[in-house]
């Protein structure tokens, strides 16, 4: 079961779903490949295929995508395709879509509730959830080690690489002479191989803007957050009008998006419009904005292919 958007629509609108939650075209990668394997073997999409081959030689599996009037097809569960009918007895309670021109919005709003429900439930193929998961493990558990180290190993010189401590858990700490700093040399060879060419300044912005331990409202959900203030900016700007406030109005539909799409319950504290209201100010105020964070990590996903 899928729910589709039409790519016609989707390019058509994208100039607000970047500005509002980040979103960039490579998010619907497997999407994209799904539609250039439908149309292999290229029978009647000459024209198609010749502005979506590179210099050399191969296919952009994006571009030929977008060069098409398929749908985007995402993956959902029949509980979802539940929420979709009930979201729009809402929309519809509040927007007159066949009227107002807000049909699209409701359509719009579906389609990122999709997203996000497709890769917190990981409903990709094997072939992708494989790679995803390999990128989870990696930036989240092994690179902000890897960066640690590597700023710690610039701090110093060469001069100060001789006896290095090594402590493995709760083991006694273990001395080594790191003769002509072989071992440091090896190190920076891994890190070099999996960071990139990356600066100290660069490794110590990174950690900040990703892995940063944040406490309280912020840090409960990064990646709720992301969607919860990616999503109200969508409202205030396409749908409950009213610049750079904070509504009560643009909480309340809010609150029942979220809710209708399963994403807040009603043990959430964010359930209370008053504390949702509380909860938006202080991401727009934060200095680690979660929609930049997420522009962030897909940019440091696209690098991802150095550690494969």
């Amino acid at each position: 079961m899928t729910l589709d958007f039409p790519i016609i629509d989707l390019k058509r609108l994208y100039a607000g779903l970047h500005e509002c939650y980040g979103f960039d075209y490579s998010e619907l990668n497997e999407e994209f490949s799904l539609i250039l394997q439908q149309h292999y073997p290229f029978k009647h999409e000459a024209d198609i295929l010749a502005k979506a081959t590179t210099e050399e030689g191969k296919v952009d599996i994006q571009k030929f995508a977008l060069e098409t009037n398929d749908c985007v097809a995402i993956p959902i569960t029949t509980e979802f395709a539940k929420q979709v009918k009930d979201f729009y007895s809402i929309f519809s309670s509040v927007f007159i879509p066949e009227l107002d021109g807000s049909a699209i919005y409701y359509e719009v709003l579906c389609l990122m509730a999709a997203i996000y429900y497709r890769d917190k439930h990981h409903l990709f193929s094997e072939i992708h959830e494989d790679i995803m998961n390999d990128y989870f493990v990696y930036s989240r558990r092994i690179r902000p080690d890897q960066l640690k180290l590597f700023i710690e190993l610039c701090k110093g010189r060469k001069r100060t690489w001789d006896n290095i401590k090594i402590s493995v858990g709760n083991n006694s700490p273990v001395f080594l002479g790191n003769y002509e700093w072989w071992l440091s040399q090896k190190l920076f060879e891994i890190l070099r191989k999996d960071l990139g060419d990356i600066t100290v300044e660069e490794a110590e912005k990174e950690l900040k803007e990703l892995y940063s331990d944040e406490r309280g409202r912020k840090g409960t959900d990064p990646h709720l957050n992301y969607f919860m203030l990616g999503s109200f900016l969508y409202i205030r700007k396409f749908l409950i009008q009213d610049k750079d406030k904070v509504t009560i109005a643009q909480c309340n539909f809010l609150q029942k998006y979220l809710t209708t799409f399963g994403i807040l319950d009603k043990q959430d504290k964010n359930y209370q419009i008053n504390n949702l209201q509380s909860t938006i100010k202080s991401l727009l105020r934060g200095k680690n904005n979660p929609i930049q964070k997420h522009i962030k990590e897909r940019e440091y996903r696209y690098n991802f292919d150095i550690i494969k």
